[in-house]
């Protein structure tokens, strides 16, 4: 299990009563102050599971960043690296884009610069400077939506990259310039 999961869920908890306590509402896309974005994860390598918010009331909930860079870590090495918060963003609005609140099934996160060597000399379509290394892309898939919709949907969002990759079921994610492929 992901090592602060009670940690996260307690202050995911916290977030949660203090917002509705307050009466702020939650808008699905629109940032505010008093926006509070949540993320459920799946790491499929590791069966680790991770469900609440990581962002509220302005700011980034730095624990539950943490508990998050922990369960995206490169599960070949254990290694970990900070996640791009633009990239929880863009899974926080892609969710809520589809209107889904299952979770992202987690194929790959950040990868130590070992694992994307070994990657690459298995498959051409691995980048050297790939932006996995640097806690900028995720490739995910979503157990209830079929993966080509999923694909449209970030596809919509115009932010980073998207890629597709039907036979393996997954997309690509990364907090790169804008493009698609696939």
């Amino acid at each position: 299990m992901v090592h602060d999961r009670r940690a996260f869920i307690r202050n995911s908890s916290a977030v949660a009563a203090s917002v509705a306590l307050s009466g702020a509402s939650v808008p699905s896309l629109a940032a505010s102050a008093s926006d509070v974005r949540s993320i459920e994860l799946l790491a499929l390598h590791t069966n680790e599971y991770l469900s609440g918010a990581f962002w509220a009331r302005g700011k980034y909930i730095e624990p539950n960043l943490a508990a998050i860079d922990h369960l995206l870590r490169d599960h070949r090495t254990d290694e970990m690296h900070r996640m791009d918060p633009r990239l929880l963003n863009y899974l926080h609005d892609l969710a809520a884009s589809l209107g889904v609140t299952g979770p992202f099934h987690v194929i790959s996160g950040f990868r130590s610069a070992a694992t994307n060597a070994q990657l690459r000399r298995k498959s051409s379509g691995v980048a050297r400077k790939s932006f996995h290394m640097f806690g900028r892309a995720v490739d995910v898939r979503m157990p209830d939506v079929p993966t080509a919709v999923v694909r449209e949907a970030a596809i919509a969002l115009e932010r980073g990259g998207v890629g597709y990759y039907p036979r393996s079921d997954f997309i690509h994610l990364d907090t790169g310039r804008y493009r698609h492929w696939g």
